[in-house]
């Protein structure tokens, strides 16, 4: 099987294995850091409402991410 040509592959996280293989992989970034601070302040306001006997009320956390285009995708080509 050869990558890209028959299969694109894409990777989370741009870590250095996938910055270094060969060929070198496409990948989602992410800020990690503000994952983990976000990470934390949510769980810190599900147990503030938790000690005082009450429910958290549901949250939806977005970070932004980007896509880093390299080696192991190229574009689809028609059946």
């Amino acid at each position: 099987m050869d990558v890209p040509g028959d299969v694109s592959v894409i990777g989370v996280d741009d870590s250095l294995p996938g910055r270094l293989s060969r060929p070198k992989l496409t990948t989602i970034t992410m800020p990690t850091a503000a994952a983990g601070r976000m990470a934390v302040d949510l769980l810190l306001d599900a147990i503030r409402p938790a000690n005082a006997g009450q429910t958290a009320p549901p949250t939806t956390a977005r970070l932004e991410t980007s896509l880093v285009i390299r080696e192991s995708t190229q574009r689809a080509s028609s059946p």
